[in-house]
């Protein structure tokens, strides 16, 4: 399982940690011409209420979601962790180390005048970020909705809204064109992630679940327990997934040098041959990073891939 975990819920530390529920944030006011009005109190995902009288200028990201969310909103970070890879821009950020560990001195070293930590990964470094005596908002994507909450309350922070236009645009117009095409048939699906010898379904309270659950496919995954370390994805043996008859599944594979993905390993095993979706060749493949390991901005492109797996009468696979 070790392998699954390293990469999954915004970055490769391989701990994984849930963020403490809170209501999900809403934008602030903004001023008739579209900035934002100061002083601003905005509430983050651990229910923290943090305050800013003027837009930030120096942000310090620690996460792939959260470099994600600033570079989005048309601002940089000036910090990364190390497994953070997009956009091409954050490589000339300064390298903090791993996600779970960032180093917090080269991270005061910075001077921001804004943290933004990861909600699910980094929550137990609540008291040691707040001590470095900066504003610090600590953001995630536990959904899709979130996803787009969490950039809007960003870009207001930032006062960024028009600049992040696009990446807000691009996730609500997606969603909305998305769940106006879809055909009333409702197929039972399974989302898997991670490897052919070692993978986890997503349930419906996932990030991947959320999405299914938008397009309206069926999780076959009800109320199982959480994989270790795993929040949001359980295990399952071959027997409860032959039981479940899932029309479609989706496999979104962490394979590396030239492995065999979940799709294929599955597809030439003659132990998956009665499942329908394997029997009906309605295996597909997706983006693991954007569909489960950084959710956040690029959420729309999981999305359109997921509705092209799920219904590819109506929707472009490409």
């Amino acid at each position: 399982m070790a392998g699954v975990l390293a990469h999954a819920c915004g970055g490769g530390g391989g701990a994984t940690k849930t963020a403490t529920p809170a209501p999900t944030p809403t934008r602030p006011a903004a001023a008739d011409n579209g900035h934002t009005s100061y002083p601003l109190t905005v509430t983050d995902m651990l229910g923290r209420s943090v305050t800013f009288t003027s837009a930030p200028n120096v942000v310090a990201a620690l996460s792939p979601t959260t470099v994600e969310y600033v570079f989005a909103t048309g601002a940089r970070s000036r910090t990364r962790s190390t497994d953070t890879t997009f956009p091409d821009l954050a490589s000339f950020a300064v390298d903090v180390g791993p996600v779970t560990q960032p180093n917090l001195d080269l991270v005061a070293a910075q001077k921001p005048q804004l943290i933004v930590a990861d909600a699910t990964l980094q929550s137990g470094l609540r008291g040691k970020l707040e001590a470095l005596g900066v504003n610090v908002l600590f953001l995630g994507a536990p959904t899709y909705r979130d996803a787009i909450a969490q950039l809007t309350l960003l870009e207001s922070v930032l006062d960024k809204s028009v600049d992040s236009e696009n990446a807000v645009g691009n996730l609500r117009s997606t969603l909305g064109t998305t769940q106006a095409s879809l055909p009333a048939a409702q197929p039972k699906v399974l989302f898997l992630y991670g490897t052919p010898a070692d993978f986890v379904a997503a349930k419906p309270a996932s990030y991947a679940g959320s999405m299914l659950e938008l397009v309206q496919g069926r999780n076959v995954i009800g109320e199982q327990p959480d994989a270790a370390a795993m929040p949001g994805f359980a295990k399952l043996t071959l027997a409860e997934i032959i039981a479940a008859k899932p029309d479609v599944i989706v496999a979104a594979s962490t394979k590396a040098n030239g492995a065999p993905t979940i799709s294929s390993a599955i597809t030439a095993d003659s132990a998956w041959a009665d499942v329908p979706a394997v029997k009906n060749k309605r295996v597909v493949e997706v983006d693991p990073v954007v569909s489960v390991q950084v959710p956040g901005p690029r959420g729309w492109i999981a999305m359109q891939a997921l509705a092209a797996a799920l219904y590819p009468q109506v929707f472009d696979q490409q």
